[in-house]
């Protein structure tokens, strides 16, 4: 499967690190919700190809990935719907910093 063009920056931060988890966040008026039916963390294999099925839907999507160093331990996709405005991304805590980030504007 070849992922589109947009996605490109999105998997080859995944393959450089691969320990890299998702936590997938949705606008929600100003502010972001997680995902509710996400109990767990998803693994980094399975980001790009989530990520692709949302762009093929037709939501927007930004994505952060953060580290405590120079390794990307978490990774922020942060989804909305076309027609809506996102509110901004939310700050890494006390001790991150972000790594690599990307925006696909909803279809």
């Amino acid at each position: 499967m070849t992922l589109p063009d947009p996605l490109t920056p999105l998997a080859t931060l995944v393959r450089r690190h691969p320990d890299v988890e998702a936590q997938v966040l949705w606008a929600s008026g100003d502010t972001w919700e997680a995902q509710d039916d996400q109990d767990e963390m998803m693994d980094g294999e399975e980001i790009p190809y989530y990520a692709e099925g949302l762009l093929m839907e037709g939501f927007g999507m930004a994505w952060l990935a953060l580290g405590e160093g120079a390794q990307a331990e978490v990774l922020l996709l942060m989804v909305w719907e076309p027609g809506v405005t996102p509110p901004p991304a939310p700050l890494p805590e006390e001790g991150w910093q972000v790594l690599a980030q990307g925006r696909i504007e909803a279809a």
